[in-house]
């Protein structure tokens, strides 16, 4: 072929056939490639894959997306996703949960994940107290996304900057049913 000279879409298919990668049995996100798709893009150079979901839909899925990491999952999937958990404006991260007890008395059922990871630690009824009486949780590195429990820290009203001395620890946690013993002086 001279230089120049366009190439027929059926010439464009043997070449890609020619250097054609198979995908079939890879895991791309939540993808499972099943078998070659029928589609192609408008030049006949991208191939689809059938693939399968995890939540068990099967879609015709771009080869080039997956490889890129721009498809990784059903759009339901995606959808669910969204809709339970993501990051707000702030920084931290939001989480859906409808009739959550931390969620008391709020009219949506949004809750910010570093509360209910700590509810989940010192348990549900101690949160609600704490929240109840507006404490905040601190994340000690500055990572408002880092909500292992060890990032954390309890901070009374107006002292989020500044912490608490251990005499307002011991009262909150007397308040929340904590049983506080002195040790030897």
């Amino acid at each position: 072929m001279n230089k120049g000279q366009k190439m027929s879409p059926e010439q464009r298919i043997r070449i890609s056939e020619a250097r054609l990668i198979d995908l079939t049995g890879k895991r791309f996100g939540k993808w499972t490639v099943l078998k070659r798709g029928q589609k192609r893009d408008n030049l006949g150079r991208r191939l689809w894959w059938v693939c399968r979901c995890d939540c068990g839909a099967e879609h015709e899925v771009s080869g080039q997306g997956m490889k890129r990491g721009e498809s990784t999952q059903c759009r339901q999937c995606q959808a669910d996703l969204r809709r339970t958990k993501h990051t707000n404006s702030g920084g931290y991260v939001v989480m859906r949960f409808k009739g959550h007890p931390l969620a008391n008395g709020r009219k949506d059922p949004y809750l910010l994940e570093h509360w209910i990871v700590y509810g989940e630690h010192i348990g549900i009824e101690k949160a609600i107290k704490l929240r109840a009486m507006k404490c905040t949780l601190h994340h000690k590195n500055g990572i408002r996304n880092d909500n292992r429990v060890k990032n954390l820290e309890l901070r009374l009203p107006g002292k989020h900057p500044k912490g608490w001395s251990v005499k307002e620890m011991v009262e909150v946690l007397k308040l929340v049913g904590y049983e506080v013993k002195r040790g030897n002086k």
